[in-house]
Parts: C-alpha cells; sequence; structure tokens
C-alpha cells in the first residue's frame, strides 16, 4: 500500500513540476508545451499503473470497482480533459464575479452602462466556454456508451454532472444579469 502512495506521491511531483526555462523563443515555447503537458503525461501514467499488475488486490489498486480502472485506455483523459476545462471556466468566472456583478448593480442603479454591458459580454464568453464543455461531455459520454468499453458509472456520473452543473449555472447567471441591466 506504501508502494502507491509513494508513486501517487511521485506522479504528484511530476504533475507539478515544471520544466526549466532556457534560452531561445523556441526552448520557451517547448518548455511550455511540456509544462502544458505534464498533467497529462502523469494522468496516462496513473492509467497505466493498474495495466499488467494482476498480482495487486482490489484493495491496492487505483480506483474503479473490483480492482478495474475506471475507463479503458486514454479515455479518462480526455474526460479529465473536459473536466478540467469547466473547473477553469468557473475558478475565472468566481473571481471575476464580484467586480461583473457591482457593474451590473451600478448601471442598474443609473451608473455606467458601458462597463456593464461589457461585463455582460464577459460573462457571455464564460458561458460559451461552459457551453463548449459540456457539448464536448455529451459527445464523449456518446462514443462512450457506443465503444462498449467498460467504465465506472458513479465516477461517469459525478464528471458529466459537474461539467453540466458549470453550464447551468453560467446559463443562469448570463440570464439573471441581463434581466437586470435590463436587456
Amino acid at each position: 500500500m506504501s508502494r502507491v502512495f509513494l508513486a501517487l506521491a511521485a506522479l504528484g511531483l511530476i504533475a507539478c513540476g515544471a520544466p526549466k526555462a532556457r534560452d531561445g523563443a523556441a526552448d520557451k515555447a517547448s518548455a511550455s508545451k511540456a509544462a502544458a503537458n505534464a498533467p497529462i503525461d502523469a494522468q496516462r501514467e496513473l492509467v497505466d499503473l493498474n495495466a499488467g499488475r494482476p498480482e495487486l488486490a482490489p484493495a491496492q489498486k487505483i480506483g474503479g470497482a473490483e480492482g478495474r480502472s475506471p475507463f479503458a485506455g486514454d479515455r479518462v483523459i480526455k474526460l479529465n480533459a473536459i473536466v478540467r476545462r469547466s473547473l477553469e471556466v468557473s475558478r475565472e468566472f468566481d473571481k471575476a464575479a464580484p467586480a461583473i456583478r457591482a457593474a451590473i448593480d451600478a448601471a442598474a442603479a443609473g451608473g455606467d452602462r458601458v462597463a456593464a454591458e461589457a461585463g455582460l459580454r464577459t460573462v457571455g464568453e464564460f458561458y460559451d466556454r461552459a457551453k463548449s464543455a459540456f457539448d464536448d461531455m455529451a459527445e464523449a459520454e456518446a462514443e462512450l456508451k457506443a465503444s462498449g468499453e467498460y467504465y465506472d458509472d458513479a465516477i461517469f456520473y459525478g464528471m458529466t454532472k459537474f461539467v453540466a452543473d458549470i453550464e447551468t449555472e453560467l446559463r443562469e447567471e448570463k440570464a439573471a444579469l441581463a434581466a437586470k441591466l435590463g436587456g
């Protein structure tokens, strides 16, 4: 069991570590690409930890019911990327929301409509990104179900619910702020 925790700790370091900066634009671009791919590479390692390890007891394996990985192959990487996009939108919106709401409240009270309309456009952009992730998850769900691959229903439900909740939350926020602004 301690081997599993050590492996997870090492993978966490890999996922969080960034490559050292090098001189030159090409080196910076490849360093940036490597940093962006580090979490995906770490996920691939997690997916592969159980592969070819039938000697592990189900309790020692990472994720999944009955000692199986929750998803086959790289499927989890694609799904996690969609969930990550929704999470990023949610976090960015949470940071921007107080200023946007304040601008809309001020405009509703007779203040500057330009700032409020810009804020509403920003909310629309957040919503568009959340809707894109939602649509991609619906497509991934159709592909997964058509493939006949094994997948953990509970984990997949949690992923789809999270993406759907972000889309719903931003759609409702956009509508409420537009109504408050009067347009």
